[in-house]
């Protein structure tokens, strides 16, 4: 038997999850929350009847709905400004998914990887890894250059400036703009480290960094780089994951998302 449920059932769901996150009890049993759960009863944003036909246009058919609701919440309620990190993460999980990962260097070895574009540990975009998607609208490339450039607008960038031409060791390219700057510096021959920036506006070497002669947009980068990695400690720290196939990934970046709003309006 199906049936609607309530949002009032919903929040009192979502609401013991998160109390049993912060109790760190991912094995607890709901019923040690003294409220009654009927164990018959399941939650899905699936919609059955289409789901079959959905499965021909791509491997997220069960959750891509919601998921593009949720992106679409994250990007609007906090604008991403300076220090703004892209990278991928590995969410943890064991139940039958065709395209989970296993990455053996990683501290969750088994999941589904996640790209994430992070403001200041703000989750403002995301993009599912999920495997070779079937012909029509969401077969994508998966390649690392294509991910970045369908979460972030693409810059054009001159030859000048890529790791193909030849560049002393150590050494800078400046390219300025109205609003941004493109850098370029050689930690070894024959290899480049862009970063595009509009936030610095000039061609300074921090004095810190020594013979590596690294621009401060450099060092500045290398100080905030890590905002995708924190985001996946946070999410940890008090996961709401439970030994389910749910995708409980969204409930974990949703708290840490509403705590950087309410931070960001309370001005703390």
């Amino acid at each position: 038997m199906v049936r609607p449920t309530s949002f009032d059932e919903l929040k009192a769901y979502f609401g013991l999850l998160y109390l049993a996150g912060t109790l760190h009890g991912s094995k607890m049993s709901i019923e040690t929350f003294e409220y009654r759960w009927d164990r018959n009863r399941n939650l899905s944003f699936d919609y059955i009847c289409t789901r079959g036909e959905r499965k021909t246009q791509h491997n997220l058919d069960a959750i891509r709905t919601i998921l593009n609701m949720f992106v679409s919440n994250s990007r609007a309620y906090l604008a991403p400004s300076e220090n703004v990190t892209l990278d991928e993460m590995l969410v943890s999980y064991r139940g039958r998914c065709k395209f989970m990962m296993y990455i053996p260097n990683k501290h969750v070895k088994y999941g589904i990887k996640v790209f994430i574009l992070a403001k200041t540990y703000y989750l403002n975009h995301l993009e599912v890894s999920a495997g070779a998607q079937p012909q029509g609208p969401y077969k994508v490339s998966n390649e690392a250059d294509d991910v970045v450039f369908r979460l972030v607008d693409p810059p054009e960038i001159s030859f000048d400036f890529l790791p193909k031409k030849p560049k002393e060791e150590h050494s800078n390219m400046f390219g300025f703009q109205e609003n941004v700057t493109l850098f370029s510096y050689a930690p070894k021959r024959n290899k480049s480290v862009l970063i595009l920036s509009s936030m610095h506006h000039n061609d300074e070497i921090d004095s810190d960094s020594g013979g590596k002669k690294k621009a401060s947009t450099i060092t500045n980068y290398n100080k905030t780089k890590g905002d995708v990695d924190v985001v996946d400690v946070m999410c940890g720290k008090y996961s709401v994951a439970r030994g389910t196939r749910q995708w409980l990934l969204l409930l974990n970046i949703a708290a840490l998302d509403g705590y950087i709003v309410f931070k960001a309006n309370k001005n703390v």
